[in-house]
């Protein structure tokens, strides 16, 4: 499909990107990590939610996939650059994690807040089906981006 196709290109360019804005293969590796695994997830939910809650369009997965990646990507690299800097301070390892987690944290759950409350605005003025499906895929990316930014994303930090 074209959506398939997007992604077989987009990839490899976004693995040369955080390369050359990272500066390390596994520093790279975490972004598309978590957006993996957000993705994986979220294809999870969705099909429990289409099952068991409300039928969902095709739009929730397409959208809410490209939202994982895109937010497994930016969250990422808030915590590993705010991680650098603080090595680069002068800080342990264990310190410089604490303060990235905390400083980095607070702007990804006030981002996650932010996209929340615009996506349910945005249903509510607009309450086509469609809008509906790719609502629930950005709130499930969203939710699923935030556990992975703030409880995975700290132990992984340690290997940059």
């Amino acid at each position: 499909t074209a959506m398939e196709l997007c992604e077989l290109v987009a990839a490899p360019l976004l693995v040369i990107v955080l390369i050359l804005i990272l500066g390390s293969p596994i520093a790279a590796g975490i972004p598309l990590f978590l957006g993996g695994c957000v993705a994986i997830g979220l294809a999870g939910v969705l099909d429990l939610m289409n099952r068991f809650v409300t039928p969902l369009e095709v739009t929730s997965i397409a959208v809410g996939t490209a939202m994982s990646l895109a937010l497994g990507v930016d969250y990422s690299l808030l915590l590993v650059a705010r991680f650098r800097r603080e090595l680069v301070a002068g800080k342990s390892v264990r310190e410089a994690t604490d303060i990235a987690v905390a400083r980095a944290g607070r702007t990804v759950k006030f981002a996650c807040v932010v996209l929340t409350v615009a996506m349910i605005a945005a249903t509510i003025a607009t309450p086509a089906s469609v809008l509906k499906s790719a609502t629930a895929g950005v709130l499930v990316a969203v939710g699923l981006s935030l556990v992975g930014a703030t409880v995975v994303l700290p132990a992984a930090v340690h290997f940059t």
